[in-house]
């Protein structure tokens, strides 16, 4: 028997799956971009749609850190008393 991914996903597996919040999520059904559906009380997420909008998302852009500076040699002269 092939194991098929499940079609709808509860709120709470939806947002460990893509490790996201459960405000950012309703934001998301309540903007149109995933899909859910009620069971009685139960907020049902449709998988598919939440699994192609982050695979839509565009890549990270992220630059390397720039090198840190090289450290001034510390001077070690002694000043020179005023007389």
């Amino acid at each position: 028997m092939p194991n098929n991914p499940p079609v709808h996903v509860s709120v709470n597996d939806a947002c460990a799956r893509h490790n996201c919040s459960r405000a950012f999520l309703y934001r998301l059904i309540g903007s149109g971009k995933v899909a859910a559906v009620k069971n009685g009380r139960r907020t049902l997420i449709v998988a598919r749609t939440l699994d192609d909008h982050f695979a839509a998302l565009p890549p990270a852009k992220i630059k390397a850190p720039a090198a840190p500076a090289p450290i001034a040699a510390s001077s070690t002269e002694e000043a020179t008393p005023v007389t």
